[in-house]
């Protein structure tokens, strides 16, 4: 349940995992009344079910998780692109990657890549919170660049990584 978080977060978070960097971007490509909006996403006005639904089909997310915080955002399993945008935003956030990225200078997108598409392609076989999906790469890249300077061979350590992974979840029955 992902009530913790309130219905603002979860549009602002939906709003940019679907790919829009600011409210005004989508705002206008969806033709929505700016000052209304921008209520719902700060949380000074609560939207009615109807615009939720909108909301929801304009954002690809499951109408019960953006107005509740219920079940899974992306209920349709086709929708794994937009669960690799959801988690790069979420793991590129500079509050959980400052340390990374000052020992790093900057962040290798070849391996991020890497990592999420395997830690993605795990998670079509074996069912475990999106949450756990972001931890885990988050540490996989941390430990990576840590040990390992060349980029090539950071890439080829992500295989690695992701097989202890495996053997972890496995042994822990998820």
């Amino acid at each position: 349940m992902d009530q913790k978080y309130s219905l603002s977060a979860r549009l602002k978070a939906a709003r940019k995992a679907a790919g829009y960097k600011t409210s005004k971007e989508f705002i206008e490509k969806n033709k929505i009344p700016p000052s209304t909006y921008s209520q719902h996403e700060t949380g000074r006005r609560k939207p009615n079910d109807n615009l939720i639904k909108q909301y929801s089909k304009l954002l690809n997310v499951n109408f019960d998780w953006l107005k509740i915080g219920e079940g899974d955002p992306y209920a349709d399993k086709q929708l794994v692109v937009k669960q690799k945008k959801f988690l790069q935003e979420e793991m590129l956030d500079l509050s959980q990657w400052k340390s990374v990225a000052a020992s790093a200078e900057i962040i290798n997108e070849s391996l991020l890549t890497e990592i999420l598409k395997q830690l993605l392609e795990l998670h079509k076989t074996a069912e475990f919170p999106i949450e756990t999906i972001a931890n885990t790469a988050s540490g996989i890249y941390t430990d990576i660049v840590s040990i390992e300077k060349s980029c090539d061979i950071q890439v080829k350590l992500v295989t690695t990584a992701v097989s202890a992974f495996k053997r972890y979840i496995n042994k822990m029955n998820f």
